[in-house]
């Protein structure tokens, strides 16, 4: 039974919420609008309901079908949870935020208020388009929104006329990723998707997902928006093509006296719409830069009160002028005479908060490992179940689901014979047993604990700080570099054992601690700590262990963040990462900072004292001049008239 039969029917209440309609089904989600009892207020209210695999209750509780969909239906509420945290770490005007997450019914939901105004389905009517201003005043918001949704490592999914929101204050709103998760450029797709707006990779199982998904949806929104009627869906085109018929989609018409801006919209939708996600534009930073947004309007005055008008404005434009030119200077002024940089020369990093990788990211890794001659290569040990024998180091960073047990055994029979294996583990709610966790603590006594480091001391609480580095050939030239972890978690170190070395590589400071309790975390919810549940700081953020009678050497971060944010280069991040590799693999002579890519420069700066001269002598001294012998010259006109 698919998801969609399985949906809560209007009227039913989950906790405080009483179901008013259902908007959207993706591929492991149902969103409802819901109505909360006591204050009447509307809400989004998001249900993790797979596909298949479950069944729904009289009393409306999910049930798995059998102990292999129970297993698996438990992992992807937990990946559902995690996400939550990271999703309500999003703050953009034009994406609804989250409010808290609960469990109710055998399941979890996601709550985000409902943005005041009507949905873009309801605006559309039956066989209504919008005309180009209105469908240019659309694009605009949303193509910023998802702009920023994928630039923070989401895929949105369920993008359709009933996820977009019209504002009563004016702009457009989404509601919300629809997985419920960060979706990672390259993940693959469980189930289909066959609605009119899904792209044809989330229509059969195993399609590549990425921004270029969100285009497709985007482009079938804007479709119907200046077409008055949804695409064809790309199911039913795709099976049209391969049967040699001609593709159902119907080319769009525009009327003659269409603006620069809609013409641009609809050329970018016809390629938007390409069946091969491959032929679609691969980002919508590219559609943002085309779409041309020129405000039309023409308004009819009265000629004598224009001429008063304009009377008027000569006569107060020179204090206008004047007004400017001074706020100038100061803004000027400012700009060099302050000194905008931290403590440690850089701007304030800015937190990526999901442990998505992107191509970008997994390049600018295999570039620096490349530059010390290492061969980089994927590894799936579902696939060929050992690591291969001339293997330096095996290394995992930020997966979404707990590893099979047989991959655990490949990895552990590799350390045995003396591998290097680092892990970059990321904060997993709930309780899945996770076979990796329990072999590093059993075997190597680093334990990964399940809690959410909270560091008071950093500008973001979420993201941790390194307060001290340990002596150990992988921090030993960090000490004086700055590093920090998006939502990660901590580890237990038991001490050193005979044979055994084990070491609290990275450590956070004493105004920190481990929250556990993860369950109904919201940004409205007071973070506090907790004596005898949360653990207290200082705690290790990243630790090593090493076997020295078999040479087996092991890292352990709690965050796979911190490796593939933008301050890779700008922090020590980068330097961490690189270090540790070298470290795992027996490199040790090969540690060192990370050399930083060339960049090519044509000007060199000049200090900050030559920008000093130069603005007083060609910004003050002689404009400032010019311009006291300009109002004298004309205050003096004007007393005389």
């Amino acid at each position: 039974m698919n998801a969609a039969a399985l949906s809560l029917t209007p009227g039913t209440r989950v906790e405080r919420f009483s179901i008013e309609e259902r908007i959207a089904v993706g591929s492991s989600t149902i969103t409802y609008r819901a109505r909360e009892a006591g204050t009447g207020s509307y809400f989004v209210l998001r249900e993790f309901l797979p596909d298949s695999g479950v069944t729904r209750s009289t009393e409306g509780a999910l049930q798995p079908e059998d102990e292999a969909a129970a297993q698996e239906f438990a992992v992807g509420m937990a990946q559902f949870l995690a996400g939550a945290a990271r999703l309500a770490t999003l703050h953009h005007p034009s994406i609804a935020r989250i409010s808290r997450w609960f469990k109710a019914n055998g399941t979890a939901y996601l709550v985000m208020p409902w943005p005041p105004g009507s949905s873009l389905a309801a605006r559309l009517g039956e066989g209504q388009a919008l005309d180009a201003p209105a469908t240019v005043a659309l694009a605009m918001p949303l193509l910023d929104a998802l702009d920023y949704l994928h630039g923070q490592g989401f895929i949105h999914q369920e993008l359709a006329p009933q996820t977009v929101q019209l504002l009563d204050s004016g702009g457009a709103a989404l509601l919300g990723p629809g997985a419920g998760t960060a979706v990672q450029a390259g993940a693959h797709t469980a189930a289909g998707d066959a609605n009119a707006y899904a792209a044809i990779e989330q229509a059969r199982a195993g399609g590549i997902i990425g921004p270029w998904t969100d285009i497709y949806g985007l482009s079938a929104c804007f479709y119907h928006c200046i077409t008055g009627h949804a695409p064809a869906p790309a199911a039913d085109r795709h099976a049209a093509v391969l049967s040699g018929l001609p593709d159902p989609l119907v080319a769009i018409t525009l009327p003659a006296g269409a603006s620069q801006a809609q013409r641009e919209i609809s050329t970018l939708v016809g390629r938007g719409l390409a069946l091969e996600p491959s032929a679609r534009p691969q980002s919508v930073r590219e559609w943002r830069a085309r779409v041309a947004y020129s405000p039309e309007a023409s308004e009819t005055t009265d000629p004598a009160a224009g001429a008063a008008h304009a009377a008027e404005g000569r006569e107060w434009l020179p204090i206008i002028l004047l007004v400017l030119f001074l706020a100038g200077i100061a803004g000027m002024a400012w700009y060099l005479f302050t000194d905008r940089s931290n403590g440690t020369g850089a701007e304030t990093p800015s937190s990526t908060t999901t442990s998505a990788r992107n191509a970008e990211e997994v390049e600018r890794w295999r570039q620096a490992l490349e530059a010390k001659n290492y061969v980089v290569q994927d590894l799936s040990l579902l696939i060929t179940p050992q690591v291969p024998e001339d293997a330096l180091a095996v290394i995992i960073a930020g997966a979404t689901a707990p590893l099979a047990t047989a991959e655990v055994e490949a990895l552990a029979t590799y350390l045995d014979d003396g591998g290097g294996l680092v892990v970059l583990a990321d904060p997993l709610p709930g309780t899945a047993e996770d076979p990796l966790a329990t072999f590093l603590a059993s075997r190597w006594g680093l334990d990964l604990r399940r809690d959410l480091i909270v560091d008071l001391s950093s500008s973001m609480p979420l993201a941790a700080i390194a307060a001290s580095y340990a002596d150990h050939p992988v921090t030993e030239k960090l000490q004086s570099l700055a590093t920090y972890f998006p939502t990660s978690r901590s580890l237990g170190v038991a001490p050193s054992a005979e044979g055994t070395t084990r070491t609290e590589l990275i450590l956070t400071g004493s105004n920190s601690w481990g929250e556990t309790e993860l369950d109904g975390m919201s940004p409205e919810t007071t973070i506090e700590f907790n004596d005898g549940a949360d653990t207290p700081g200082p705690l290790v953020v990243g630790a090593t262990a090493e076997d020295l009678a078999r040479a087996a050497r092991l890292v352990v971060v709690g965050d796979s963040d911190f490796g593939a944010n933008a301050d890779f280069y700008g922090l020590g991040n980068g330097d961490l990462l690189v270090n540790s590799i070298d470290w795992a693999a027996g490199q040790d002579a090969l540690i060192s900072l990370t050399a930083k890519p060339t960049t090519e420069r044509y000007v060199t700066p000049p200090s900050r004292q030559v920008l000093a001269l130069v603005f007083i002598v060609g910004v003050v001294a002689i404009p400032g001049l010019f311009m006291i012998l300009g109002l004298t010259t004309w205050w003096g006109r004007r007393s005389k008239a």
